[in-house]
């Protein structure tokens, strides 16, 4: 059990610190007078054998510098305290122009952070650092591509373990992933449309502009194809096969557009060109050989639908009729969002999970909100919205041509790893024509086959979803006692724990109710099996 200790009532520092609490699975007290826990003081200085003091201000501003931690550097929109003296140590330092400085230092019994982090986290999170028309999702323009929120969170929990190790205690947290998973892969494909339409003259006009013959030939020849009966948008049989051959699950959303636009306005074709009827025998059987495939269906929203809950209500009943299940997940269209209203309308249409924010095609790839977690979001007040985001960090059609793709799709899943994060992957079903969209078809499966090098849960989003609120609702502690260690936890499942014993080598559980599936250095992750879950467990260490 670890102690959080703040005086604060301001909304969007509660909803920080209780982002963090239920993201990083660790057991907490609010503002405890047990002087033998690791305490975290937000504002406070409780006393305490070990405490991480978090300095509490009001002043921010665009961004000021940045935080160099352990190699890897993140924004910061305030000018920290400088919090080195003689007998510290440095654990973090501030950059600005020619300036360099401490802004967190570690001394004998508790660490200083020379800014408000959890006002930090707070207003990167509720997407406060967004101008007004990025938030309602007409521009989404990066303001920054880093997952800054879970750099700082992963800092302070660091700074909670250094606590644990300096007063002999043990670390416990809800592991983020089950079966030892080091992160998450969520596998999605937005189903926009089943024949290439209106694109049979944009694309042949761009390439012209750009003066790009070989795509140019290649669009000719696609047509060719067309005209020999193979249609080359409907690349589902390859895509199916390719996971399959990697035993791999995904989502598939699927588009209903009814916003009909004017056939003699060229930015409204692809509204005309994807109003498709998915009642059509052949759709139909598409959602149902994916479906018996052990994939997820979902509901792509339509154009308009993020701020009209009528429509995406429709829309979600209609594909529950096609399906013959119920739809738990959805993507909106374009990654249209007015914020907080379209995950409004969402709960209101009874989805579970959302996973548009993200950034649109023409900015590229990154973390909106800094972050790689699933979260509820904040609504107007920065109350808690339930319904559970899982960002979007990595588009096919937002990648850079050539090598530069394949470099960008290492770097997303390196930084995610890293921070044993949820990468959320969007590829459409055409651009695994390789005719027209050259490597992005190959991309996807050296994705697939490198995340499985790398152990990560690769599922689908009501898998991730379900699992996050599971996690969610779970509750694990641990206490030393002698040369054993009691584990307690409760929850509807079996639950995954990351358990860090400073200075101990483990031997064995006394009963058959736990087993360890990874071990590092001390670092365990633990699987408690459900039956006995609410059952003292007794790890024995030396």
């Amino acid at each position: 059990m670890y102690s959080i200790s703040y005086t604060t009532d301001d909304p969007l520092r509660l909803f920080a610190i209780n982002h963090f609490i239920d993201k990083s699975g660790i057991p907490v007290t609010i503002n405890s007078k047990e002087k033998k826990l690791p305490a975290v003081n937000y504002g406070t200085k409780e006393d305490s054998e070990f405490s991480v003091n978090i300095l509490s201000s009001d002043l921010t501003e665009d961004q000021r510098g940045i935080i160099q931690y352990k190699g890897i550097t993140f924004p910061l929109w305030q000018i920290p305290e400088k919090t080195e003296n003689s007998n510290n140590s440095i654990i973090a330092e501030y950059i600005a122009g020619n300036r360099k400085y401490p802004c967190i230092s570690e001394a004998d019994n508790s660490i200083e952070i020379g800014f408000d982090l959890f006002m930090e986290t707070g207003n990167i999170l509720s997407g406060s650092y967004e101008r007004p028309d990025d938030i309602s999702g007409k521009i989404n323009f990066p303001v920054l591509r880093s997952p800054a929120v879970d750099y700082y969170e992963d800092l302070l929990i660091n700074c909670i373990i250094k606590g644990c190790r300096r007063l002999s205690l043990p670390f416990i947290r809800k592991s983020y992933w089950p079966y030892g998973k080091k992160f998450a892969v969520c596998l999605t494909h937005d189903v926009d449309e089943f024949k290439k339409t209106y694109q049979w003259i944009t694309k042949p006009l761009r390439a012209l502009k750009k003066g790009d013959y070989l795509s140019l030939k290649n669009q000719i020849a696609s047509f060719y194809n067309k005209i020999q009966g193979k249609e080359p948008y409907w690349t589902f049989d390859e895509l199916m096969k390719s996971e399959e051959e990697s035993g791999v699950k995904s989502s598939y959303y699927f588009l209903r557009e009814n916003t009909r636009g004017i056939i003699f306005s060229p930015k409204n074709w692809h509204m005309l060109g994807r109003s498709h009827n998915l009642n059509k025998p052949y759709v139909r059987q598409l959602i149902k050989d994916l479906s018996e495939a052990g994939n997820e269906i979902g509901v792509h929203g339509s154009t308009l639908s993020y701020e009209n809950p009528d429509i995406l209500k429709s829309q979600k009943d209609e594909i529950e009729q096609i399906s013959g299940a119920e739809i738990y997940g959805i993507r909106q269209h374009r990654l249209n969002m007015n914020i907080p209203k379209t995950w409004e309308c969402q709960i209101n249409a009874g989805l579970m999970y959302d996973t548009s924010l993200g950034y649109k095609s023409d900015y590229g790839n990154g973390f909106r909100f800094g972050t790689c977690f699933p979260f509820y979001p904040a609504g107007k007040d920065m109350d808690r919205i339930n319904i559970l985001e899982m960002p979007l960090s990595l588009m096919d059609i937002s990648l850079p041509p050539g090598d530069r793709g394949w470099e960008e799709v290492i770097r997303i899943i390196s930084t995610v790893e890293d921070l044993n994060g949820l990468l959320t992957a969007l590829w459409h079903p055409p651009v695994f024509n390789q005719l027209e969209y050259p490597f992005l078809g190959e991309y996807y499966k050296r994705l697939v086959y490198l995340c499985q090098q790398k152990n990560a849960w690769i599922t689908t989003g009501y898998d991730i979803a379900l699992w996050w609120i599971q996690r969610d609702k779970s509750e694990v502690s641990a206490v030393m006692d002698g040369e054993k260690i009691i584990i307690n936890s409760s929850g509807e499942n079996e639950v995954f724990i990351d358990l860090i014993i400073p200075g101990k080598s483990i031997t064995q559980f006394r009963e058959d109710s736990a087993e360890i599936i990874r071990s590092d250095s001390g670092s365990l992750s633990i699987n408690i099996i459900k039956k006995i879950s609410d059952k003292e467990i007794i790890l024995e260490i030396t």
